[in-house]
């Protein structure tokens, strides 16, 4: 899974204010938020970065643990994907 390319579904909008994230799933009429680590997870993921590389990228940044960081990726990538904000590539 780490390996994996996930891209935004196009019935997704964001709007990024301050630290944190607003996600508006248009389909469904939904509304999510992230926070600061969900903002910059979200960001690499529109950027194209598989998870082995977000995981890369943010373990520079944060003082986590690299398996609670990995934990913490997967998580969010997982329930991204299961409220159909994003899917896999390919």
């Amino acid at each position: 899974m780490v390996e994996s390319v996930y891209i935004i579904n196009e019935n997704i909008t964001s709007k990024t204010v301050g630290n944190e994230a607003i996600l508006l799933n248009f389909d469904s009429g939904e509304y999510f938020s992230l926070n600061e680590t969900g903002v910059q997870i979200w960001d690499l993921l529109k950027k194209g970065h598989n998870l082995s590389s977000i995981i890369d990228i943010l373990g520079k940044s944060h003082d986590k643990k690299s398996e609670d960081l990995n934990k913490d990726v997967v998580f969010l990538v997982k329930e991204l994907t299961e409220k159909n904000l994003i899917r896999r590539a390919g």
